[in-house]
């Protein structure tokens, strides 16, 4: 076998890391990630020529890999794999668009039954692309300190019970809305990404 370039280097080194790490080939967009590269074409077209140097290697996957949290991390990022708890394993084709943010996807099991409803039960889980803002009416995870939460985002009306402005509001009569903003002495609720998709087992 020839000797290999920086970049060869960086594409096999990451290959490895990345099959010893899921259990089977990561996908071009994830091997380009860890190599440093800017496109997934650029990972093809070094995996091609480790091929051609007599490298045995996989093909790139098709699926989706999302971390699973117990937990939203309060830190950067960044450190969501380390707090992870497993790994979820989609296809591609099942995740459209949102290829585009690998890196900015995470998966939350719902625990409860405040968002009902909106056909979020107990026990799901819920698709999560990491924002810090989101348009009124949609579905998010909000945190208040390490507690986290999934509600829509609304803006209420004042009324006799609560004061106008931003609200986590539950899909289940049975919960009172959470203002986004806390009393003076404490902190408020802050938004952690919108809720993208939902995954029931029903075998559980």
């Amino acid at each position: 076998m020839q000797n290999l370039n920086e970049k060869e280097s960086k594409v096999l080194d990451a290959l490895s890391f990345l099959t010893d790490k899921f259990g089977f080939s990561p996908s071009l967009q994830e091997l380009a990630d860890k190599a440093g590269f800017k496109s997934r074409n650029t990972a093809s077209y070094y995996l091609e020529k480790l091929k051609k140097k007599g490298f045995k290697l996989p093909s790139p996957s098709s699926v989706f890999h999302v971390p699973v949290l117990g937990s939203v991390p309060a830190g950067p990022v960044a450190t969501m794999a380390e707090e992870r708890e497993d790994m979820l394993t989609l296809d591609a084709s099942l995740v459209g668009s949102l290829s585009a943010d690998r890196g900015r996807i995470f998966a939350l099991k719902v625990k409860g039954d405040s968002m009902l409803d909106a056909g979020i039960w107990d026990g799901d889980l819920v698709i999560v692309r990491i924002q810090p803002a989101a348009s009124e009416g949609d579905i998010v995870v909000a945190r208040f300190g390490d507690e986290a939460t999934v509600k829509y985002l609304r803006r209420l009306r004042p009324t006799g019970v609560f004061p106008g402005g931003l609200y986590l509001v539950p899909a289940n009569e049975k919960y009172s809305p959470i203002p986004m903003v806390g009393p003076s002495d404490q902190e408020g609720a802050v938004i952690v990404g919108k809720v993208v998709s939902v995954i029931r087992k029903y075998l559980r």
